[in-house]
Parts: C-alpha cells; sequence; structure tokens
C-alpha cells in the first residue's frame, strides 16, 4: 500500500506508537460482528468496514487509536447497528449500563427514520 492510502503509524493510549495493522482492525471489527449472518457476510461486511475505515483516515501519517475507534464506530453504524453497539461496547468504555442505553436508543430511533 502506498502511503497515501493508509495510516503508517497508530499513538496507542498509552502513547507507544506502532505500525498501523489492517489485519488487527479487521479483527477487531470481526469479532463484533461474529453471527451476523453467515460467514461469507461477516467477511464482507468486516472487509467493507475496515476499507472504509482506512479510506477516511488516507493520507495521514500519525492516527491515534481513538480517531481509528471513531472512525469505525461511523462506519459500523452505518453497516449494521449491533455490530456497531458491541463494537462501542469495547471501545467507548461506558461508565453505566444508563451510557449504553442512551447509545442503543440513539442508534433505534435513527434507524426508525
Amino acid at each position: 500500500m502506498q502511503p497515501e492510502s493508509t495510516p503508517w503509524a497508530v499513538t496507542k493510549l498509552a502513547g507507544r506508537v506502532e505500525p498501523f495493522q489492517a489485519a488487527k482492525l479487521s479483527r477487531s471489527i470481526g469479532i463484533a460482528a461474529e453471527g451476523r449472518g453467515t460467514e461469507e457476510r461477516v467477511r464482507s461486511l468486516v472487509l467493507h468496514a475496515t476499507t472504509q475505515v482506512q479510506e477516511a483516515l488516507r493520507g495521514q501519517a500519525l492516527v491515534t487509536s481513538q480517531q481509528i475507534a471513531a472512525e469505525t464506530l461511523n462506519v459500523l453504524r452505518s453497516l449494521d447497528s449491533l455490530v456497531y453497539l458491541r463494537y462501542a461496547s469495547a471501545v467507548k468504555r461506558y461508565r453505566s449500563v444508563d451510557d449504553f442505553w442512551l447509545d442503543a436508543w440513539g442508534v433505534m430511533f435513527s434507524d426508525q427514520r
């Protein structure tokens, strides 16, 4: 991949910098998408989401793990509400069940439009 097509380094929460690995992103999305259809459908969703996140971050030599998580949430929210909520529960660090429910209600009502 060309530098303009993907971020090359990620700053983690603890400040450590490591190379961007699309496989790690795909794996985390895949865990959230587990059971959301056939293996082929899940693979397709994971590939599509990973590609969209990479496209959104394209051209940035350094991104934070929070940027990757936020962009992944944006993409997943438009693709599959349940996968979004599963992924969000891992990355948003909800302080309470009420925080989770507020997010879930937001997804429910935006899906009804």
